[in-house]
């Protein structure tokens, strides 16, 4: 299933899917898990470029730090309040932000 066109420097889809969509759709195949993983795909690849471009030592590590603490996010701010999943995201950004010149 493909929702943008190749060499597109746009998500697949306007609105970002939610991974916890997924949890509701059990075959690895169906529509909704399919979208999810082709959008995560396609911001892991943007972030990774973006770290590279940085100069980060390692961008591919540091965009799936990212993916995951935006994964993590989107799950906190239906279980708390999105002011608290919103500045502890905001942290885990500046940290990660923050390895860019410490790694040798």
């Amino acid at each position: 299933m493909t929702t943008s066109r190749p060499g597109s420097s746009r998500p697949p889809s306007a609105a970002a899917p939610s991974p916890n969509a997924v949890s509701e759709f059990e075959d690895p195949q169906s529509p909704v898990r399919l979208v999810v993983a082709e959008h995560r795909q396609w911001h892991y690849q943007f972030l990774r470029r973006a770290f590279e471009d940085a100069g980060h030592q390692l961008p591919a590590n540091a965009a799936r730090h990212f993916v995951t603490l935006r994964d993590g996010a989107m799950s906190a701010a239906y279980l708390d309040t999105p002011t608290t999943a919103i500045r502890t995201f905001a942290r885990g950004v500046d940290r990660l932000i923050r390895t860019i010149d410490t790694f040798p």
